[in-house]
């Protein structure tokens, strides 16, 4: 563990022109690669195997929730259409909560904190929380996706991140209640 001089990500990006936010962005995005790239012992449970583990018990808290999200049946609907998407995902080290709340910026450069929900899982996971990004600079969010990919964007992932967000809708709401 050390300590990291610098600002909290939100506070400094928010206050970044657009273009400093997307190359602060695309150093964020290579940071994550990197983090992805780290060597991970052979698993035992697939992500597929993880995910029909968590995912029913998020169903039935927001099942059993006195609140309702808007659409909700529709986002159920679409999510249970489409959870067959996650078979065969690959497995990396992810973070586990990866946006600006957990990032400080220093002389122009990234810092990654926050590391007590890292885990194993699937490296799309990580992008499931940009909307906590794209509330303070969409350029930064549009910037770590293409520093991430290397400015190429595979064709899956706006796919799977349109059901990730579904699943991020789905236990939201439980978890704020």
């Amino acid at each position: 563990m050390s300590y990291l001089e610098g600002e909290d990500g939100e506070t400094a990006v928010a206050a970044l022109k657009d273009e400093a936010a997307y190359r602060l962005g695309v150093d964020a995005g290579n940071c994550l690669r990197k983090l992805h790239s780290v060597d991970i012992p052979p698993q035992v449970l697939t992500w597929w195997d993880r995910y029909l583990e968590k995912m029913p018990r998020k169903i039935a808290a927001l099942n059993s929730c006195e609140y309702k999200l808007p659409m909700q049946d529709q986002i159920l609907d679409y999510y249970q259409t489409h959870y067959e998407i996650m078979k065969d995902r690959p497995l990396v080290l992810c973070h586990g909560d990866y946006h600006l709340g957990n990032m400080i910026v220093n002389n122009g450069n990234v810092g990654i904190i926050d590391f007590d929900k890292n885990g194993i899982a699937d490296p799309y996971d990580e992008f499931k929380p940009f909307c906590w990004n794209v509330m303070v600079s969409e350029y930064f969010e549009t910037g770590l996706i293409n520093g991430y990919f290397e400015n190429s964007v595979p064709d899956d992932f706006w796919r799977i991140l349109k059901f990730y967000t579904a699943e991020s809708l789905i236990s939201h709401l439980p978890w704020s209640v």
